[in-house]
């Protein structure tokens, strides 16, 4: 069944969205999978944030312009595109242990945070912390010795309070033997 040129703009349109408001994009080989196990490879992408997408070769190369033509090399043969607007490690990452449970899922290469990376760098990139991980490691390094701080701060002001009561105390004591 042919698809008609207003479904192919359509489609184009779309994945240039979707490009447009992706941190990362991960192309993917599809080949020998059946139609449940890509939609079991969808449901648990989905859980990242990112979406999969069937592409049109030819279609998709023409939306390829600019920063992300790079991602050319990437497609050929049956393609699948996922788009990761959140954090694309983490769904790198999910890529990587669903490629463990389906074999033919391979991923070709991908962009993420204005870099093309293939190969050696994916596994690399797949052995980094997510976004939210290193943003709780940054936060605590700066949060530590603030909170040093304050315990030190706590623990002064609780001595100052503490002498000042026994003065209070030893003053009182004071004015009653002299009465």
């Amino acid at each position: 069944m042919a698809v008609s040129k207003e479904k192919k703009k359509e489609w184009m349109e779309l994945w240039k969205e979707k490009l447009n408001s992706s941190s990362g994009v991960w192309v993917t080989d599809y080949i020998s999978l059946t139609a449940n196990e890509i939609n079991e490879i969808r449901r648990a992408i989905r859980e990242t944030g990112a979406e999969l997408r069937v592409v049109k070769n030819r279609l998709f190369k023409m939306v390829l312009e600019g920063e992300w033509e790079g991602l050319s090399e990437f497609i050929e043969g049956p393609t699948a595109v996922i788009f990761c607007p959140d954090d694309g490690i983490e769904t790198l990452k999910k890529l990587k242990d669903l490629s463990k449970e389906y074999p033919p899922l391979k991923i070709r290469g991908g962009y993420l945070e204005g870099r093309i990376l293939k190969d050696k760098e994916l596994d690399y990139v797949a052995k980094l912390p997510s976004k939210n991980v290193l943003f709780a490691q940054v936060m605590g390094s700066l949060l530590t010795p603030l909170y040093n701080i304050h315990s030190a701060l706590k623990g002064l002001l609780s001595s100052l309070a503490y002498i000042l009561t026994e003065l209070k105390r030893r003053k009182e004591k004071e004015e009653g033997n002299d009465g």
